[in-house]
């Protein structure tokens, strides 16, 4: 069982990073449509379709989180950075490391194994939201807990992804 303070603090972090995430595509959808493509998963005729799917899967997840319906937020933010993840890892044992990867708001990033890693750190934290939570109810000391630690945890994330990409963008050049 999961003190009800850890699950909301995971489920706003996670509303930041997929919220981000989401905004991210949202703001150049040609861009991600051409990211889609250049990963080479399925023919180019369906880059636009899988690009809008995902979105739409994007969506579905942000929603199950703001709404707080657990578990099923925890199965969709699981099945959504283990499928990243996947992604990734595919494209890098396929040699293919000089793609953009399409997760960060630095244009150019190239994939490494670090970002596997990355995402295996996101579905560890997704699986708390699956486990049961106690019934202890939360006072207005926890909530604000919760926002701090979104608050610091998303600020970690952002600065650790971009010194990340960064990397990678130096390494490319």
């Amino acid at each position: 069982m999961i003190d009800p303070l850890y699950h909301l603090a995971v489920r706003l972090l996670m509303i930041v990073i997929v919220g981000a995430a989401l905004a991210h595509k949202l703001r150049d959808f040609a861009a991600f449509r051409g990211i889609v493509e250049n990963y080479q998963i399925l023919p180019s005729s369906f880059a636009g379709a899988t690009a809008i799917a995902v979105i739409v899967f994007e969506l579905s997840v942000l929603s199950l989180l703001l709404a707080n319906i657990l578990p099923w937020a925890g199965f969709a933010s699981v099945a959504l950075f283990g499928f990243y993840g996947s992604l990734i890892a595919f494209q890098i044992m396929r040699g293919r490391t000089l793609l953009d990867c399409g997760c960060s708001w630095v244009k150019g990033a190239r994939l490494t194994p670090l970002f596997c890693v990355r995402n295996a750190m996101l579905v560890a934290a997704s699986l708390t939201l699956i486990a049961p939570a106690t019934s202890r109810e939360l006072l207005i000391f926890d909530y604000g807990n919760a926002f701090c630690f979104a608050l610091v945890g998303s600020g970690a994330y952002f600065l650790s992804d971009a010194l990340l990409h960064m990397k990678t963008l130096g390494r490319a050049s």
